[in-house]
């Protein structure tokens, strides 16, 4: 009871305002009168928009909740004055605007009087085994076990660092894919958050640009837009938060992108060039599955962060995006680029190896004109000439004479002359 509190703290209290089971009081005449309840602290305006702080829960399909996130939400300033009487609406907290300030270790929820978009991760650290994580992330990234350590303890210990976008796919079910987004959410909590491809593309992103880690189960990208706006989201330093009904505000940006598929040969459009893509092939699990295998891992997410936070990395930073793409371009990532190639460009590769090792010469130095007629290029001169700059790297020379071979005898020549590309024999 606050009058007892009151009472028996009176002396150190006197006549200043104190905190009571989490209202605010004033003294009036001796006795304790509410100034902030408790409920009307969950409001606050934020620049001129004002937001309440709600409870969002996540339920299974028994309707238990799993999972408890707090949102801050737009609310109209007419409701709080409803709810709680308009000469209380002055004593909502004000700040100058949002920030994004990750830490792990030293959390501070207002910094410069702006509202920290970043969450609390709330964990006691503590000495213990952690067995069953560490057998499921070797499952997961087999012999790329200690990269996937690195990568998981930077973020920990390192948020800012750019990383690059970790891609889990397979075919098979029962691998263990989601299972690890929820071991990242146990770890990371309120920072990370599960969204859908439309998410990503959608003109709204104030419910993830925020966070540390954008996490997607189902991927699977349409457009060939979506490869560029990927890259610019996860190697941007500032981003634009952008929310229905409210002003937009520039924030820090730390997103990963963390990428879950069944669809392992075409989940999105990757060229050669798209070095920020870190593809794991993922296998099946062994054995019969452990209905309590996430309650073990939830009880040994302490332990691993312990040991996360006295690691040495295993990989010095080699590259922006902290590890060097020769570290994890593999054949996953190259079957993705594979099916990724128009089938324009599919033939066009087929009958450039064939010739090649059929008459073997050094270059093939040929023309538009001719590559239709003679390689099955059905196209005009300005889509021939994108293809081959973008997945051949083969620029258009200027006009010269020019000859190559289409048969075995001494006269089996196309002699010609025009503007040319200039193929060289990779064999």
């Amino acid at each position: 009871y606050v009058g007892d509190f009151y009472q028996f703290h009176s002396e150190q209290i006197k006549s200043k305002n104190f905190v009571f089971n989490n209202t605010t009081y004033r003294i009036e005449k001796g006795h304790p009168v509410i100034e902030v309840d408790k409920n009307l602290k969950k409001y606050m305006r934020i620049g001129s928009d004002y937001f309440r702080m709600i409870e969002q829960g996540t339920y299974d399909e028994e309707g238990n909740k799993v999972r408890e996130d707090e949102v801050l939400v737009p609310w109209s300033v007419t409701e709080i004055g409803r709810d709680f009487g308009k000469e209380m609406v002055s004593k909502v907290a004000r700040y100058d605007g949002f920030c994004n300030v990750a830490n792990h270790v030293n959390y501070k929820q207002v910094m410069d009087n702006k509202w920290n978009l970043y969450a609390d991760v709330k964990h006691e650290i503590n000495q213990g085994e952690w067995k069953n994580i560490e057998g499921f992330i070797k499952h997961i990234f087999q012999e790329q076990y200690e990269m996937a350590l690195d990568y998981i303890q930077i973020m920990y210990t390192k948020p800012y660092q750019k990383l690059p976008v970790l891609c889990l796919v397979s075919k098979e079910e029962g691998t263990g894919k989601s299972t690890f987004l929820k071991l990242l959410y146990m770890i990371f909590q309120n920072n990370m958050t599960f969204v859908s491809p439309d998410d990503i593309m959608g003109q709204w992103t104030s419910h993830w640009v925020s966070k540390l880690i954008v996490a997607c189960e189902e991927t699977f990208f349409e457009k060939k837009e979506a490869l560029e706006k990927i890259k610019n989201f996860s190697t941007a330093d500032k981003i634009m938060r952008s929310e229905r009904f409210v002003n937009n505000s520039l924030i820090d940006c730390f997103v990963k992108f963390v990428f879950c598929s069944n669809h392992e040969d075409n989940f999105i459009k990757l060229n050669k060039g798209a070095s920020r893509f870190w593809v794991v092939k993922v296998g099946v699990i062994p054995g019969k599955s452990n209905p309590d295998f996430e309650t073990l891992l939830q009880d040994e997410v302490s332990a691993f962060l312990n040991f996360l936070q006295n690691r040495e990395l295993s990989t010095a930073k080699r590259d922006r995006m902290y590890f060097h793409p020769d570290q994890y371009k593999n054949e996953a990532f190259q079957n993705i680029v594979n099916h990724s190639e128009p089938g324009i460009v599919k033939n066009l590769r087929i009958a450039l190896d064939e010739y090649f090792l059929k008459y073997a010469p050094t270059q093939l130095i040929i023309d538009s004109k001719h590559l239709r007629e003679h390689f099955g290029v059905k196209a005009d001169d300005f889509y021939i000439k994108e293809i081959l700059q973008e997945f051949f790297k083969v620029e258009k020379q200027g006009v010269q004479r020019f000859k190559f071979q289409i048969g075995e005898g001494q006269n089996d020549f196309i002699k010609s002359i025009g503007r040319v590309f200039i193929f060289d024999n990779p064999h």
